[in-house]
């Protein structure tokens, strides 16, 4: 399979390469670790005019199954805080301390996807 590589996007704990295939224009998600092996062409690669890997992502393309935006409020520990600080959830993203020091709570507005509904169930929230 001719890849033609646009970017790379990390989706919950697996990384997709971003690409159109053969002479296709359409952008697609190709899991990395199932990719055995790759060869390197020395030819121009087949990119959608215009192509912005940050307009891509903020469609939804890579969210499996986005329907709409939604507000969220979590509390969250101090750890998990500190490292929503450093990845933010959104743009409008607000991380506030609780009285209880070791806690946080975070507002942000975000996809409706499967990936948010993992997240909030691998921590045992609902």
């Amino acid at each position: 399979m001719r890849l033609h590589p646009l970017g790379i996007n990390q989706v919950g704990q697996v990384t997709y390469l971003i690409a159109t295939a053969f002479e296709y224009n359409d952008p697609r998600m190709y899991a990395l670790h199932r990719i055995i092996s790759t060869k390197i062409l020395d030819a121009p690669i087949s990119a959608p005019d215009n192509f912005s890997m940050k307009e891509y992502v903020n469609s939804g393309a890579t969210n499996f199954g986005f329907t709409s935006a939604i507000k969220i409020e979590l509390e969250v520990d101090s750890n998990q805080a500190k490292y929503l600080r450093e990845t933010p959830l959104s743009e409008d993203m607000k991380i506030t301390e609780t009285p209880n020091m070791n806690r946080a709570l975070v507002l942000a507005t975000v996809n409706d996807s499967w990936q948010l509904r993992w997240w909030i169930m691998s921590r045992g929230a609902s």
